[in-house]
């Protein structure tokens, strides 16, 4: 399947929605996908841990450690996507990053290459999110065949 071929990339690209009414956005997905810590976007708790880590990004040196001599988790962030490395838990001394993409950033005119990249997306379940996405990645049922999806709800 193209699952399975598209399985392995260098920095696979988890997509998550613009919305800030969706449960998972990119404001709060940082605390859910790094720290496995799900915090309401609307959390005055979540404006701390985003100011922290901009403040923790910019007290990196040039070899991405910060003050304490530890490797930071987050290498780097803007608005619209942050990349997070995880340890592997299996073997010692790998890692794997992921970049956390904004589904605002996505569209027509994104590369092949970082359509590619894609493994997993979170959906708010409306058919719209999809809208300004290129051939083959506008439905749920071609895009889910070729990585997976997400959708929360509680």
């Amino acid at each position: 399947s193209e699952k399975t071929l598209r399985s392995r990339t260098e920095r696979p690209i988890i997509i998550v929605p613009e919305s800030n009414n969706s449960l998972l956005s990119i404001t709060n997905c940082v605390s859910f996908l790094k720290d496995t810590k799900y915090i309401p976007s609307s959390s005055p708790l979540l404006q701390q841990r985003v100011n922290i880590r901009h403040q923790q990004h910019q007290e990196q040196d040039k070899n991405g450690d910060d003050h304490n001599g530890k490797k930071k988790k987050i290498i780097t962030s803007s608005s619209t996507s942050f990349i997070i490395k995880r340890a592997s838990k299996l073997t010692a001394n790998k890692s794997a990053e992921f970049e956390i993409r904004s589904s605002s950033t996505f569209g027509r005119n994104t590369s092949i290459s970082d359509w590619n990249r894609v493994s997993a997306i979170f959906v708010i379940g409306k058919q719209w999110q999809f809208k300004k996405w290129i051939n083959g990645w506008r439905r749920p049922e071609e895009i889910f065949n070729k990585t997976a999806g997400f959708y929360l709800h509680f």
